[in-house]
């Protein structure tokens, strides 16, 4: 038996994923997939909201933040499994996390911000304040 370092650029070593017609990023772009929860931002006339799909989640697993004109998602769960039965002992443990960062625009009030979570979508309206145009000002010249 023989080892050789994997290098994606040296074409003579098959991937296992061009068997199945996939490139070699297909598993990193798939777990990335899992664990990064896709988000929708939507813009009205007062408020910008963010939506973002968290299934199997609940309230308490998420934090929220909005600090420095950044609007910062968060989220931990946790599980664990524990079955005894007759004859075997089954331990099941999983982890989820996921943090997504956005930078907000000046006309956003960052005391007016509301967060809902149900059927599996968080919902986190950002209020919209008048933001004052640079006024016009005529500098005399010394």
């Amino acid at each position: 038996m023989s080892l050789i370092k994997w290098n994606r650029n040296f074409p003579s070593v098959p991937s296992f994923f061009d068997h199945l017609g996939m490139d070699d990023d297909f598993l990193a772009n798939f777990l990335h997939s899992k664990t990064m929860p896709a988000v929708n931002i939507s813009e009205t006339d007062d408020t910008f909201l963010v939506e973002v799909a968290v299934p199997g989640m609940q309230k308490k697993d998420f934090q929220v933040i909005v600090e420095g004109g950044m609007l910062s998602i968060s989220a931990e769960k946790e599980t664990k499994t524990d079955k005894k039965e007759k004859n075997y002992r089954r331990q099941e443990y999983s982890y989820e996390t996921f943090e997504r960062s956005f930078r907000l625009p000046k006309n956003v009030s960052s005391k007016e911000v509301k967060a809902k979570y149900e059927n599996g979508l968080l919902k986190i309206s950002l209020q919209k304040v008048a933001v004052e145009k640079p006024k016009k000002k005529a500098v005399q010249i010394a």
